[in-house]
């Protein structure tokens, strides 16, 4: 099972979307309950000092068939900025990154070199699937500093055999100027970037055909994504993402009727259920070794659609 998904990895994205595509759903299914096997044993202790959980000690980790049967342990944004980040740590970190600090204070993630660079060949996968191909000439405009997106995506491009700038979060006009001698066919940047450099289009009177934008970090109103969809005759699509799960939690596709779960790395519940079915996304991350996250509450509210 390990093998199989490593060679998929190593493959071009066209063919390793052909063998995702063949693989029954049982396949993920036994995939997803043994990478929760291997993480929850060691992640276990952890997570009893963090959130002073001991009914923990009483559970056996090779008889937990999914995230729920941890019964009430959850790990929360409160556990992540009051404790220190080390203590969360399974395996020598090589990479950290911080969020964006919307609740105050910043918190801070670990990797290593190996798991995120699995992580971004999946993405590359997955943008395989929104249509994105070898040929295109894709625009990275995502920010740097201590968050993730930027360096993330800037890895991820590479395996996608496309032609690619990183530029940063710099000024839209620096970008506009120079979109017709790259020729982008795809953007990917924070929504509200996309915002300003299609009113900056509209106000010098030609926007550049593109074929794919792709946003994350920010919500996006439906009436924005068709102006700017409008104005530069290309698909807007969203990605779920956050520093925390490391990856894109979903992606739109084409038909744009929700979010596509991130089966593959995460482990998605929806707690607290209303009568609507809308609560809490909680993820457990599967392929993350150095600091893994057991149900971990995101604080979003959705529901999931069969």
């Amino acid at each position: 099972m390990a093998f199989l998904d490593r060679m998929t990895l190593s493959l071009p994205a066209a063919w390793a979307v052909s063998v995702v595509n063949a693989l029954p759903p049982s396949w993920l299914e036994r995939k997803r309950r043994r990478e929760f096997e291997n993480i929850v044993a060691p992640g276990i202790d952890a997570g009893e000092i963090l959130s002073g959980e001991v009914l923990l000690v009483h559970i056996d980790a090779g008889q937990m068939q999914s995230p729920a049967d941890l019964g009430n342990f959850f790990t929360t944004a409160n556990d992540l900025l009051n404790v220190p980040s080390e203590d969360f740590l399974c395996s020598s970190p090589q990479l950290a990154f911080e969020t964006a600090g919307t609740s105050g204070r910043n918190k801070r993630l670990f990797y290593n070199y190996e798991e995120f660079e699995s992580t971004a060949r999946r993405v590359s996968i997955a943008l395989y699937f929104c249509g994105v191909r070898q040929e295109d000439r894709i625009l990275n405009a995502y920010d740097f500093s201590f968050w993730f997106p930027g360096y993330f995506l800037a890895r991820v491009l590479p395996y996608t055999g496309a032609f690619s700038v990183t530029v940063g979060k710099i000024e839209p006009l620096e970008v506009y100027c120079r979109m017709e001698s790259y020729g982008f066919t795809v953007m990917s940047g924070e929504p509200t970037w996309m915002v300003q450099l299609t009113e900056l289009a509209e106000a010098q009177g030609r926007a550049y055909l593109l074929k794919l934008i792709i946003g994350s970090g920010e919500m996006l109103t439906e009436r924005a994504r068709a102006w700017i969809e409008k104005t530069w005759q290309a698909t807007f699509l969203m990605a779920y993402a956050s520093v925390d799960a490391g990856t894109a939690i979903g992606v739109e596709c084409h038909e744009r009727k929700g979010y596509h779960v991130n089966d593959a790395e995460l482990w998605i519940e929806i707690v607290d259920l209303d009568e609507e079915g809308y609560g809490e996304v909680v993820f457990t991350t599967l392929s993350r070794t150095t600091m893994p996250l057991i149900r971990y509450r995101t604080r979003d509210i959705a529901r999931l659609v069969p």
